[in-house]
């Protein structure tokens, strides 16, 4: 366009240096004022008109659309015939970004509402965000950026939650091993003196140090006290997130298998009624979370909190937590560590720290230094996932 304007004042000066006279000086004016116009209402436009981001759905699924909304809003009275918006979406997990382009006019006096779509084959965290709405003058001889300030970012994070594992496996009972706790099962008794499940009229087999002597005479019969079951966490994944850098290239397709499995593993374990725990570091608090895990609605939350701490940018950060700041007294029946390589000095570490009777390190992303267990470890072992066939793999997993 502004090739045709210069063509017009070209046009204008030389109609006004051959025909003088009132007519031809001013359409000189015109043509002169043209761009001082546009200018001014294009830069009134920039003060006045405000922009609005938010993602409709806040969870949904791989390959789903994901819906993007903008809103415009001009309190004007003039019109802007072009405007370009530009999205950003990053894959938290992949750390890669792609961008959407919107070009629409702007309504006076109006609050319009555009509506874009994305989706994603990976899991994790996405994050939109609307990174520059360029308005342009009728003719496009000018075009200016909204400030930041102008622009809002509503609920601009979505979650790709895992597609999970249907699991069958058997999972083990540790409740007979003395771990602590401080629950006990309202269903089932134990051996735990420290807390009293019910007490009951004496049959054959008792052993008479449960006896209730108290209650006995009272009742002029023999009762007998059952001990309570401690509702401990039986298991621990550990979900290391990190991905080193020569994983850069399918990084995302190592932190979907270590989603799914973390997510499949913690599922099973709550359709067995088997409390658990399930840590992993986040990078955005710089913390290790530690989500105790008894029913399904409680493993969706660590699903999706998983999925919004993303990748860890430093190698064995949980476990440094684990070892570091976790109570060297409370054990567990199982810990299952998962991540993309082996560390045998952090696998040793882990062994020797006695926190669990059992170690399994599951093992996505390949070869790496040290692929065997430091020390002679019956109670541990090393299983190496297949990123593409990671269902059958987790279905020969013994729990």
């Amino acid at each position: 366009m502004i090739f045709i304007y210069l063509a017009m004042l070209i046009i204008s000066v030389l109609f006004y240096i051959l025909y003088k006279g009132v007519i031809s000086f001013l359409v000189l004016i015109f043509v002169f004022a043209v761009p001082i116009v546009m200018l001014t209402m294009l830069l009134i436009c920039r003060r006045k008109i405000t922009a609005a981001l938010r993602l409709e759905n806040s969870r949904c699924t791989s390959g789903q659309s994901i819906p993007i909304a903008a809103e415009l809003t001009n309190p004007t009275l003039i019109p802007v015939l072009n405007c370009e918006i530009t999205f950003e979406i990053t894959l938290a997990s992949e750390n890669s970004s792609e961008k959407i382009r919107i070009n629409t006019p702007i309504f006076p006096r109006n609050m319009q509402r555009l509506s874009a779509s994305f989706s994603s084959s990976h899991y994790g965290l996405v994050r939109c965000k609307m990174i520059s709405v360029k308005i342009y003058d009728m003719l496009r001889l000018f075009r200016f950026k909204l400030p930041a300030k102008k622009l809002n970012h509503i609920n601009c994070e979505a979650i790709i939650l895992p597609k999970q594992i249907d699991l069958e496996n058997t999972v083990s009972d540790y409740s007979d091993i003395g771990l602590e706790s401080e629950n006990y099962s309202a269903v089932k008794a134990g051996d735990d003196p420290s807390e009293i499940f019910s007490i009951r009229d004496y049959s054959d087999g008792d052993r008479m140090s449960r006896v209730h002597w108290k209650l006995t005479a009272k009742e002029d019969r023999l009762m007998v006290k059952d001990y309570s079951l401690p509702l401990a966490d039986s298991f621990f994944i550990a979900a290391d997130t990190y991905i080193p850098p020569q994983f850069s290239g399918h990084s995302a397709e190592i932190y979907d298998t270590l989603a799914v499995m973390t997510t499949s593993i913690s599922q099973l374990l709550c359709q067995n009624n088997a409390r658990h725990i399930v840590g992993f570091f986040d990078d955005r608090s710089q913390e290790a979370e530690f989500i105790k895990v008894d029913e399904e609605g409680e493993s969706i939350t660590a699903c999706v909190r998983l999925m919004m701490a993303g990748c860890c940018n430093k190698p064995s950060r949980l476990v440094n937590e684990i070892l570091e700041s976790g109570d060297q007294r409370r054990r567990y029946g199982h810990m299952i560590c998962i991540s993309a390589i082996y560390d045998a000095a952090y696998a040793e570490a882990l062994i020797c720290s006695g926190l669990a009777c059992r170690y399994t390190f599951l093992i996505c992303g390949g070869g790496a230094d040290g692929t065997e267990l430091a020390g002679d470890h019956a109670n541990a072992e090393i299983v190496r996932i297949d990123p593409k066939n990671a269902a059958a793999s987790l279905a020969a997993l013994t729990l």
